[in-house]
């Protein structure tokens, strides 16, 4: 499951997730990634097949990272791969990813959001744009 925000919500990353941060309960702990102006998390589902795989990614030099939640339809894909694809060509690349997936994607250089899913539109993903800033999750 990823959950996030973006805009001035985004600083108090509690009230995105009450009660799960450094909470090690039966689904594990949330890993949370970005910075100024955006932040994410993925969360363990509890499921060991659903955890086993990475869900998130992260590229210092340009400071973008992605969470993905879903599954990639060919075994040379990963939320790194997909990561570096974004940074180098930008959403273009996606007419090359197959998959059933959601996943947001904070494009540092040019400090902008980007939220996607799968053509089909297996994968969930809910966005609320609110006063504060936007939510995201692919569960509610």
């Amino acid at each position: 499951m990823l959950v996030g925000a973006a805009g001035p919500i985004a600083a108090d990353r509690s009230r995105l997730l009450p009660g799960r941060e450094g909470d090690a309960g039966s689904k594990g702990t949330a890993i949370w990634i970005g910075g100024e102006g955006a932040v994410a998390a993925v969360c363990p589902w509890g499921v060991k097949t659903l955890d086993a795989d990475a869900r998130h990614a992260t590229d210092p030099a340009s400071e973008s990272w992605l969470v993905f939640s879903g599954h990639f339809f060919s075994g040379h894909m990963s939320p790194a791969t997909l990561l570096s694809r974004l940074t180098d060509r930008g959403l273009a690349c996606l007419a090359d990813v197959d998959g059933s997936f959601a996943f947001a994607w904070f494009d540092g250089a040019r400090r902008r959001l980007s939220l996607v899913r799968d053509r089909v539109g297996a994968e969930p993903l809910f966005y609320a744009q609110t006063g504060a800033g936007v939510l995201f999750a692919s569960r509610i």
